[in-house]
């Protein structure tokens, strides 16, 4: 197979699995219901500090990333966001439960070109059901693209990486290795 070939077998498969990927778009209440738990989940900096991304965002913007792509997932899954806020810790872990795949947690990416699901062996809990990964554009505020989602059991045998030298060990999958949204959702 010519290299050319092979290029344009890979953009292909890559054209495929983006294609599985799934729109939401909050409306402006649900948008507005975002900002005000993003505020919430903010007061807490002073206590724990800020969760910047490596200095790059505000911790409000952080958790702006988090919460809209939890609030899309429960859109699209006829589910519940965990609204609560805790004065001594983070979340509990568990961001929504969906029908069809209990509880999950939401992991978001800010990248559109092979996005990856990880998940920090830290955090990973055995009482959540499912993961599901979301790329967010803070450009399109309103627009989440829901990329895959996976098992508990699947993240657990995904490849373990650390991105940053001292950092921590994550699970790590590909969008390829990743159910689609209509994929066994309905039927878990």
């Amino acid at each position: 197979m010519s290299l050319a070939s092979r290029f344009f077998e890979e953009e292909d498969a890559k054209d495929t699995l983006r294609s599985r990927r799934v729109k939401v778009t909050l409306s402006a209440e649900q948008f507005q219901l975002a900002n005000k738990l993003a505020d919430a989940r903010n007061k807490k900096e002073r206590k724990f500090g800020a969760m910047t991304y490596g200095g790059v965002r505000g911790s409000r913007q952080a958790h702006i990333i988090g919460i809209v792509p939890e609030l899309a997932v429960c859109v699209l899954g006829n589910g519940s966001v965990d609204e609560r806020i805790f004065d001594s810790h983070g979340d509990e872990g568990i961001d929504a439960i969906l029908p069809g795949l209990g509880k999950v947690g939401v992991k978001t990416t800010t990248y559109e070109k092979e996005p990856y699901l990880r998940v920090e062996m830290e955090h990973f809990r055995e009482d959540i059901d499912a993961y599901i990964l979301c790329f967010y554009n803070e450009r399109c505020p309103h627009d989440v693209w829901i990329v895959g989602w996976s098992t508990k059991d699947e993240v657990k045998k995904g490849q373990q990486k650390r991105f940053v030298s001292g950092g921590p060990m994550n699970y790590v999958l590909h969008e390829k290795d990743l159910h689609g949204w209509g994929e066994g959702v309905s039927k878990r």
